[in-house]
């Protein structure tokens, strides 16, 4: 009886920690051309010369942060950048 009670509790715990947990951040594509200036400057700043191919904004807990694509010198680029301007990181592909 212990036992069947305690996997209940847990699947219960998982079932909420999936639905709920960070992972399930809402995300829109933005135009870049709509993007705010202060998200653009912050991210060229970051990359230099870097051109954007994609832009995403994601809201996760009331918090807002663009995810932009792009390209600088032959490589692709992810940066993330909150509403303010602050670049939050820039992850860089190696393929």
């Amino acid at each position: 009886m212990y036992n069947t009670r305690c996997f209940f509790r847990l699947a219960l715990m998982l079932i909420t920690l999936c639905w709920f947990g960070p992972a399930h951040a809402s995300g829109n594509n933005v135009p870049l051309p709509e993007l705010p200036e202060a998200v653009v400057k912050a991210a060229e700043s970051a990359v230099p010369g870097i051109s954007f191919i994609k832009a995403e904004r994601l809201q996760s807990g009331g918090v807002v942060v663009y995810e932009l694509e792009g390209y600088a010198d032959a490589q692709e680029y992810e940066i993330k950048v909150d509403e303010a301007g602050e670049v939050l990181t820039v992850e860089k592909d190696n393929d």
